[in-house]
């Protein structure tokens, strides 16, 4: 049963590849260049597979660019790099959106199917069809790559599961009931970090998982605080759930929100930038 079952689920994924790939090759205007920011994008990762990281920008000599430049999209170059070497800079940047399009749209798919939605794969469907959401993937900026990772994040923000990962059920650890209000507050994450060292369970993949996405974030795009913004948000939001809804004590659910996460996107962030 169990085998039918991951069959069938990847036979969905193969279709939806294949269909992702079909759908953004028919919006994509292959006469021109959607959008003059791709022809930047594409330049630049002309110029940094010539000459390697661009650190200066002097054909902006009259604006603040000449003397304080740094490539926000630098991971974006590189990854352009082989598509724009071998296909020229219309080409490669057209190829590149659509395959970062489809990359993007299978993640946000492995997302949901993760987060149990069903069906899954309904989701990512009505997603791929919106505008302009789907004209914006494909306008050959950091964009599919940005949601990609963002999608990535705020999944592993909702797959993790705090506590012990190898303290028995109804188990309390030894921090918890400490009288220490330092050990009480940061023992999760101090918890955490152990367990990103030790390798051990799915909060360890999640809290690494997260400072990957910070890393990379970073790496694409200059606005990395909307990542760091948007697992506050989730902090936020369970906060509330857990005060509203599950009747929690205040003090309780704010420690409770999320804050090993949030260090952790930060701290990949940090890393990259």
């Amino acid at each position: 049963m169990k085998r039918n079952k991951l069959i069938n689920n990847i036979l969905v994924f193969v279709l939806l590849f294949f269909g992702f790939t079909a759908w953004f090759a028919f919006l994509m205007p292959w006469d021109r260049l959607p959008d003059p920011d791709a022809f930047y994008h594409a330049k630049m990762a002309s110029l940094t597979w010539k000459n390697g990281p661009i650190q200066s920008f002097p054909w902006l000599d009259l604006t603040t660019l000449d003397k304080n430049f740094a490539d926000q999209h630098y991971l974006l170059h590189v990854l352009q790099m082989p598509f724009v070497n071998h296909w020229g800079i219309q080409n490669g940047s057209r190829i590149s959106s659509l395959v970062f399009a489809v990359l993007a749209m299978l993640a946000m798919t492995i997302v949901f199917y993760k987060l149990k939605l069903k069906p899954f794969w309904a989701w990512a469907f009505l997603l791929a069809i919106s505008d302009p959401f789907s004209t914006r993937l494909i306008l050959g900026k950091s964009s599919p790559l940005i949601l990609a990772v963002f999608f990535v994040a705020i999944g592993l923000y909702l797959l993790y599961k705090p506590g012990s990962d190898s303290a028995e059920p109804g188990a309390r650890s030894p921090e918890t009931g400490s009288d220490n209000p330092m050990v009480r507050w940061f023992g999760p994450i101090v918890r955490g970090a152990k367990s990103v060292m030790s390798g051990s369970g799915l909060r360890a993949s999640s809290l690494f998982g997260l400072s990957v996405c910070g890393v990379l974030f970073s790496l694409l795009h200059g606005g990395w605080v909307i990542l760091i913004g948007a697992v506050g948000l989730l902090m936020v939001g369970k906060f509330t759930f857990d005060v509203a809804i599950e009747k929690q004590k205040i003090l309780s659910a704010i420690k409770n929100a999320g804050w090993a996460q949030l260090i952790f996107t930060a701290l990949g962030v940090a890393i990259g930038i």
